[in-house]
């Protein structure tokens, strides 16, 4: 009998967890994605008398990279860009950023410089990512186009033509289209394969909530609130505790437990992360711009304490100064992040706030990062200069305590209500381990046969 239950348990949950399963299905992608995939992953729109050919494949690498499994991102701090200099060693301004959920954003890049995914395409293809100079960009045309047009199908795993895809996939005849019009058909081909980079909603964190039966995100379109959020997850958890029933999926033990209820503790719990401020699930992040103290760190670090205060309060208009990698040779070059594109009719103003304020907030603010795999997306932050995730959580314990003590009063007012110590970090580090993604057998071990009954004691 026991057996018999067992069985039609582990059936019940298989029929449970059919719908997440969905974005597992290895279906036949659509001719414009599969499109997009081989434009993604094809070196030839690069410079071809630079050191070496590049892809969008190259920084936002698929699976596995040279050194070992990513999420759509390389491993390095700024990634390696083509130079057509003898000797010369050139990086990207920023780190590149997982790609997976992509798709929902409205506005792109660290910066947000741009307002959808074909224009950065489309930017990024002409411009110095694939190793072309500024005003270069009718060459850059140029040999997309003769790439393009004279593929013969050769290097693809279908064996069929540009000329072909293109057609079949967009309706364009790479003949005929002018050069700015097969680039923005290339641009809308890569956009719609990354949309399909999708999460999967497969992490250990996914399983805990739905073992716990805790509401999985935050549904900000129905006026739910992080805090709202928190709130109820930690009703459930309290429930749960009382009655000495709180499951977890394998290896997710107490130490992660704990550092759950850090990473969504708020403002007046004993520990209290506020990181669900920010990084709220589903996707853990909320797609805005904050100033968390990175680029203030990296400034100073090679100016002097407070150097970057004193930077801040001298600034003028954006320029290309204000959008550069810091150089301790030069004083004038920071990254400020949104503010060089934050104008007057910018969305991300708060109702009611003042100009003034508004553009005193986004000083130095850069997109909130999805915590999605993060084992698979390190090194981070926008400039990659914390190695781990431990590095990343000091950062913002630093940061919180500067702006507690109003010893940084640029910074995000979020920061002030992040009050973590080094004994936390352990137990944060362990939590953020749990979003990483699981394969679908994998995943169904974890919410059948792989679970157990947190045993405490509970703080």
């Amino acid at each position: 009998m026991g057996r018999m239950i067992r069985s039609v348990w582990r059936g019940f949950m298989a029929l449970c967890v059919m719908a997440p399963m969905a974005s597992w299905a290895q279906d036949a992608p659509l001719p414009a994605v599969a499109l997009g995939e081989r434009l993604f992953g094809d070196v030839r729109f690069s410079n071809p008398g630079s050191q070496f050919s590049t892809s969008c494949a190259s920084c936002h690498t698929p699976v596995t990279g040279p050194k070992g499994p990513r999420s759509f991102t390389d491993s390095e701090p700024r990634s390696l860009i083509p130079s057509s200099e003898k000797g010369a060693k050139l990086t990207t301004l920023r780190n590149a950023p997982t790609l997976i959920g992509a798709g929902k954003l409205t506005r792109f890049d660290w910066d947000g410089q741009y307002d959808s995914l074909e224009a950065l395409v489309r930017d990024k293809m002409t411009g110095v990512q694939f190793g072309w100079l500024p005003g270069e960009s009718a060459r850059a045309l140029d040999e997309i186009h003769t790439v393009l047009q004279n593929d013969n199908g050769e290097l693809a795993a279908t064996k069929i033509p540009y000329a072909a895809e293109f057609k079949t996939a967009l309706d364009v005849d790479v003949a005929s289209v002018s050069r700015d019009e097969l680039l923005a058909a290339s641009a809308k081909a890569i956009a719609e394969y990354v949309a399909t980079l999708a999460p999967t909603r497969s992490a250990r964190y996914d399983a805990f909530a739905f073992l716990n039966r805790i509401n999985p995100a935050v549904a900000v379109a129905d006026g739910d609130t992080p805090v709202d959020f928190a709130g109820r997850l930690f009703g459930r958890l309290m429930n749960q505790e009382g009655r000495q029933s709180v499951k977890a999926p394998l290896d997710f033990d107490m130490l992660a437990y704990k550092g759950l209820k850090i990473f969504f503790g708020i403002d007046g719990m004993e520990h209290q992360g506020n990181c669900v401020a920010c990084h709220y699930p589903p996707d853990f992040t909320d797609n805005l711009f904050h100033n968390t103290g990175v680029s203030g760190e990296e400034y100073d670090s090679l100016h002097g304490p407070g150097s970057f205060g004193k930077y801040l309060a001298n600034l003028k208009a954006p320029s290309d100064a204000t959008r550069a990698r810091p150089d301790k040779a030069d004083p004038s070059k920071a990254d400020l992040g949104h503010w060089n594109f934050a104008g007057p009719a910018s969305p991300l103003r708060k109702e009611g706030e003042a100009e003034e304020f508004f553009q005193a907030r986004m000083r130095a603010a850069f997109k909130t990062p999805a915590l999605l795999n993060p084992a698979l997306t390190d090194p981070y932050m926008h400039n990659g200069a914390y190695a781990t995730t431990e590095d990343a959580l000091r950062q913002k314990m630093r940061a919180g305590q500067a702006a507690r003590e109003s010893k940084d009063t640029t910074l995000d007012p979020e920061m002030a209500l992040v009050n973590i110590s080094e004994d936390d970090i352990p137990a944060l580090a362990a939590f953020l381990n749990m979003l990483n993604e699981v394969g679908p057998d994998d995943y169904r071990h974890l919410i059948a046969d792989g679970t157990h009954t947190l045993d405490g004691p509970f703080e």
